[in-house]
C-alpha cells in the first residue's frame, strides 16, 4: 500500500481481530482487514458573516439622585416628574417624547408642542456632537 502515500508504520493487517505481524500465518477462509492509523483532521473554526453585537454595559454614576432635586432660592425644587400610581419617591423617566415609570409601567405622553420641541433639541444636539467629532484631529 505504499502506493497511495501512506507509509508501512501506519498500516496494519487484521485477522478475526487480531493484529498479524510479520512471519504470522494466516488460515485460509479467513478475512482479512487493513487498519490505517491515522490522525483526524480538526474542526475548522466557524466564520461568522456579520460582526458580534456588544453588550450593553450599565455605567454606575456617583451621587445620581442629585440629578433628580434643584434648589432655587432657598427650595428645593425636582426635576423630574412623580409617578401618581406609585408610592412618593419614585421618579417617571424624562423621554423626549413621554414619561415613563419603570415601576408601575405607566407611560404619559407630552403634548405636541413639546415634543416638537425636544425633537428639535435632540436633533441639534447629536448635530453639534457629529461637527465636534469630525473637528477633532485622529
Amino acid at each position: 500500500c505504499e502506493r497511495t502515500g501512506i507509509p508501512s508504520e501506519f498500516q496494519s493487517l487484521l485477522c478475526e481481530g487480531k493484529v498479524l505481524s510479520e512471519g504470522d500465518l494466516i488460515e485460509s477462509g479467513c478475512f482479512l482487514h487493513l487498519n490505517l492509523s491515522l490522525d483526524g483532521g480538526k474542526k475548522k473554526k466557524k466564520q461568522y458573516k456579520t460582526k458580534k453585537k456588544n453588550k450593553h454595559r450599565h455605567i454606575k454614576e456617583k451621587l445620581t439622585s442629585l440629578k433628580y432635586y434643584n434648589i432655587e432660592g432657598s427650595k428645593v425644587v425636582r426635576t423630574h416628574k412623580v409617578c401618581p400610581e406609585c408610592l412618593k419617591g419614585v421618579f417617571m423617566a424624562k423621554h423626549w417624547d413621554r414619561y415613563y415609570c419603570g415601576t408601575c409601567h405607566l407611560t404619559l405622553k407630552l403634548d405636541a408642542a413639546t415634543i416638537k420641541a425636544n425633537f428639535e433639541a435632540l436633533q441639534k444636539k447629536d448635530k453639534d456632537k457629529k461637527a465636534k467629532a469630525s473637528a477633532e484631529p485622529v
